[in-house]
């Protein structure tokens, strides 16, 4: 059966060109109203992932540092911003906790679900600390990207979907849709529903926002910061969140990184609330998007309305 999408692109889009708007009237570039520091004479290099939304959570931190009057240099984004410091060759990394597993693979933090939930997140981070590797992993942040299961409202209603056992139960109507296989969570959910033989699909991460607006019978995993989920009247599947890794912000600090360096980076991590990096990822990645450190320079805004 198929259901049709209610416009609710152009919200997106409005919310955008009002946040525009009322961002005329700011000036374009200060993420702290107090005068920038002198110049520090110190360069840090910083790695970060190569999708929008994280560049953008990068550029805050990067504003927040040469505001203290450090000069940070951002590398060439890769797949694994925390190596990057493991090998010396950058001195931050900004990406989630969840990606931080194999930098202590003999302490992997997971329990017998093999899913990264926020507490173990916590208990890495103080794993990492306890050992001399040469950097030190900084608090993590109230944001985060981790995944959940979406589905239009019409579906919703369709199937009388509310919560995981209630997806579950329908499983035999729907196709799961995510850009990687099935998380271990969702598979083991299903196996106790008693679906048999659930209907997987794999696509590029690119590509699920359009999937999720043409839906038809499937139910798309995406990160929890997508602005689109609210934006366009989606429905997040209670519990979902559980099914997969949490990804809360984790910096990672090189030697280079001194106290009041570490300092800042921590006063930025405690300003990354869930709706914030929502509004970022709705200025990078959304309609009519910016560059990410034009997204960044409106993180004052972001945090204070």
């Amino acid at each position: 059966m198929k259901f049709v999408q209610s416009p609710r692109v152009s919200l997106a889009a409005l919310a955008v060109c009002a946040l525009s708007l009322s961002l005329a009237a700011c000036t374009a570039g200060g993420q702290n109203e107090a005068q920038p520091q002198p110049s520090r004479n110190i360069t840090l290099t910083m790695a970060l992932p190569a999708d929008a939304t994280s560049k953008a959570v990068g550029h805050v931190y990067a504003d927040a540092l040469e505001h203290q009057g450090y000069t940070v240099k951002i590398a060439k984004s890769t797949d694994a911003p925390y190596e990057q410091v493991a090998k010396g060759q950058a001195d931050i990394a900004i990406d989630t906790a969840v990606h931080a597993v194999k930098l202590a693979p003999a302490a992997d933090p997971r329990g017998e679900d093999g899913i990264l939930s926020i507490e173990e997140a916590a208990d890495l981070v103080n794993t990492i600390n306890q050992q001399d590797l040469g950097f030190t992993a900084s608090p993590l942040s109230a944001a985060n990207a981790g995944k959940v299961m979406v589905i239009s409202a019409a579906e919703a209603a369709e199937y009388k979907i509310d919560s995981v056992p209630t997806a579950a139960a329908a499983c035999g109507k729907l196709t799961f849709v995510g850009d990687a296989g099935p998380s271990t969570g969702l598979k083991t959910a299903l196996e106790k529903a008693g679906c048999a033989k659930p209907q997987f699909a794999t696509e590029k991460a690119s590509a699920l926002p359009g999937t999720l607006r043409t839906s038809v019978d499937q139910v798309v995993a995406l990160s929890a910061q997508d602005a689109l989920i609210g934006d366009e009247g989606f429905k997040i599947i209670d519990g979902s969140s559980q099914l997969f890794d949490a990804a809360p912000y984790m910096p990672l600090l090189g030697k280079a990184v001194d106290e009041d360096a570490a300092k800042s980076i921590k006063d930025t991590t405690r300003q990354l609330s869930q709706e914030a990096v929502i509004g970022l990822n709705r200025l990078a990645a959304g309609p009519n998007s910016v560059s990410p450190q034009d997204a960044a320079n409106r993180w004052k805004w972001l945090i204070d309305n």
